[in-house]
């Protein structure tokens, strides 16, 4: 149009030059005055070479016409200062209105493919022009971006004008309590700190920062900390105050390694089932929440130094310490005496990095570290000894279930009393097996649960295993079995499998769940009767104080008042002499059970014969419309005799397998 117009107007009035720059003036004064106009709508792009018009960016070319940027908004949020790893985060909005907060790396920024990569993988949000226009950008978010210093350990960091100390989710400085807010930013006088770990940008993430968020602050804690020394003395007594001046002292590590260029290692020793890890844990719980046990034996000296250095001023735990250990891990234990810690190549592989020590370490194991003169001159030692506290002030013994050698070895360090093996374990030999090494040489009640499946082989290899390994006082737990068909119990009973079992080991004492069996508290009662009367020894039956708010089972729990109310229903049945009038009865079984024997053998030489019929006439053995109807007829049959139909299916059942059988072996005979 302007080339028709300029045409048009240098043939009537000639000077074709003049008219160009005309229109040339015209078209800027009118890119500007739109600019202007755009700039008046985004106050915060004053200055800047594009504007903002409702969820996009733009910018006006020379031609006076509006070009498309972006289809989203961002607000720059925070430069995360880091000397390895510094970030940004941002804020997104686009043109849906679907806001997204995201934290990039620098790499990330600096060039447009990369940011691009990055942002179009949170969601719908695209750049639509070159790195030229990019950089006009990145000079926006630039300039506009605050900075904030990523808090690089727990615990204490020495840091800013003053120092602090940092949890996951806030600060101590200056003795008061500063939460992150939702971008994990904490905001001091002069300066802001960064704490990913409970940042809305990450709180998704439940792979990440998992160590980082144990270290939890609750600054309403229910129980004092005088009120926890107080109970940690009571229970522990002088090794108590030990381990409490041992804490007082981690806290301020720096100051004391300033002064003295050491700190000690606390060594907590003691034989199997003392309770060493759970006093430890005592200790460790003040700074994090449900800490996790580094086992010695499985962790790497990388994995060591790596775990020593993400705190400072707290105390870092390692398990199972053994005098076997390996030289690297003896020496890095020597070196946390005086802050050594372990050097490595950097990322780039120009320089070498020290990974220092600021925590306390705190070993446990069976085993004093005498395999070293030097670290054994560089640790406090305390011997750790069975509390009989739980039992005394309930006089109750304590039970737990046990699936592998380590929960067996934590379980007795616990003093827990009595462990039983669960049905998913006792259908695996082989962790059968490792569970019983486990416990050689310990004197120790074990219960075993029949199999998940109903086979009673599986579940007398268990308590064999078990009594091979020198276990004496061992019982047997009948908790039911699975099955496709669960008309009334969650587990189906099948009385006659624990009964075969009291049969083939007559010793063994033999205990009922009807807890598990059911699957609902109101069968309990029932099924507790029907186990004493067969004879049963005890049983496991599953309280809560208050079932509905039961983790788990919750449907098959019992509150303590109708447990004893069931309890004192039951009709305990005594063993008495065999009398001349049931010996009659049982003779008459005896002949009955011989006419069930002679009709079997009959039915099964007929059900050989109907073989042959069906070789000779190219039949398929199994008709399942005729096991259908032998199934429903005999079924309700029996319902008319008063026999339980369901126990008629499964008498039934079995006889048609074996009729299978004997047709297979006629099916396959030459």
């Amino acid at each position: 149009m302007q080339a028709s117009l300029l045409g048009d107007l240098k043939g009537k009035f000639k000077k074709a030059a003049v008219w160009r720059s005309a229109l040339a003036d015209a078209a800027r004064r009118l890119q500007e005055q739109k600019r202007r106009k755009a700039m008046e709508k985004a106050d915060e792009l004053e200055g800047y070479r594009f504007y903002r018009r409702g969820r996009h960016y733009y910018d006006i070319d020379q031609q006076g016409r509006e070009r498309e940027w972006t289809n989203f908004i961002l607000r720059p949020l925070f430069l995360i200062a880091d000397d390895k790893n510094p970030t940004r985060i941002f804020e997104l909005e686009n043109e849906n209105g679907i806001r997204k907060t995201i934290e990039l790396r620098q790499m990330d920024v600096t060039k447009l493919d990369r940011f691009k990569d990055q942002i179009e993988g949170k969601g719908n949000f695209r750049f639509f022009e070159k790195q030229e226009k990019y950089e006009q950008l990145k000079a926006y978010m630039y300039e506009k971006t605050e900075e904030a210093q990523r808090v690089p350990q727990m615990g204490w960091n020495n840091i800013g004008d003053k120092g602090f100390y940092a949890f996951c989710n806030g600060i101590v400085y200056e003795g008061r309590w500063r939460p992150v807010d939702d971008y994990g930013i904490i905001r001091l006088d002069n300066e802001n700190f960064y704490l990913p770990a409970m940042s809305k940008i990450h709180l998704r993430n439940r792979t990440g920062f998992t160590n980082e968020r144990r270290f939890m602050h609750d600054p309403k804690q229910m129980v004092s900390l005088q009120e926890y020394f107080r109970l940690m003395i009571d229970l522990y007594g002088d090794n108590g105050v030990v381990a409490l001046c041992f804490y007082m002292a981690t806290l301020f590590r720096d100051i004391i390694i300033d002064s003295t260029r050491s700190f000690p290692l606390l060594n907590i020793y003691g034989k199997k089932g003392t309770g060493k890890t759970e006093f430890a844990l005592f200790i460790v719980n003040l700074f994090q929440r449900s800490p996790e046990v580094s086992n010695l034996e499985s962790t790497t000296y990388y994995a060591m130094g790596d775990k020593c250095a993400e705190v400072s001023n707290m105390v870092v735990h390692f398990d199972e310490y053994k005098n076997t250990l390996s030289h690297k891990h003896i020496d890095f234990l020597k070196g946390i005496y005086d802050n050594a810690g372990r050097s490595k190549r950097s990322a780039d592989g120009e320089r070498r990095e020290s990974t220092k020590v600021d925590c306390g370490v705190i070993l446990t194991g069976q085993e004093m570290p005498t395999a070293d003169v030097a670290l054994f001159s560089r640790v406090l030692f305390l011997e750790s000894q069975r509390s009989e506290r739980a039992k005394e002030e309930t006089g109750m013994l304590i039970a737990t279930e046990v699936a592998n050698p380590h929960h067996a070895e934590k379980a007795l360090e616990a003093g827990v009393d009595i462990l039983w093996v669960g049905a998913r374990t006792t259908a695996n030999p082989f962790a059968v097996q490792e569970l019983a090494d486990s416990l050689r040489g310990v004197d120790v009640p074990v219960l075993v649960k029949n199999p998940v499946n109903p086979d009673l082989e599986l579940w007398i290899g268990a308590l064999e295993r078990i009594n091979g390994a020198g276990i004496k006082r061992l019982a047997a737990i009948h908790r039911g079995f699975s099955s496709y068909d669960k008309k009334i119990y969650r587990n189906l009973p099948m009385w006659q499998i624990p009964i075969e079992l009291r049969r083939r080991i007559p010793n063994i004492k033999l205990f009922n769940d009807p807890s598990h069996i059911g699957g609902r508290r109101d069968l309990i009662a029932p099924l507790c009767q029907q186990a004493m009367d067969l004879g049963f020894d005890g049983l496991l039956v599953e309280s809560h104080c208050c079932p509905e708010e039961a983790w788990s089972d919750a449907k098959q729990q019992v509150t303590p008042e109708i447990l004893d109310y069931i309890l004192n229903l039951l009709v305990i049945r005594e063993e008495i002499t065999t009398t001349e009038s049931i010996t009659m009865l049982r003779r008459q079984i005896d002949e009955c059970d011989d006419l069930l024997i002679d009709t079997l053998a009959k039915r099964m030489r007929i059900s050989r014969e109907i073989g042959q019929y069906k070789k000779e006439h190219g039949m398929n053995i199994v008709q399942t419309s005729r096991y259908s109807e032998i199934i429903d007829k005999r079924g309700a049959q029996g319902s008319l005799c008063g026999i339980d139909p369901e126990c008629i299916k499964r008498i039934f059942e079995a006889i048609h397998e074996e009729s299978v059988n004997q047709q297979v072996q006629v099916m396959n005979r030459n």
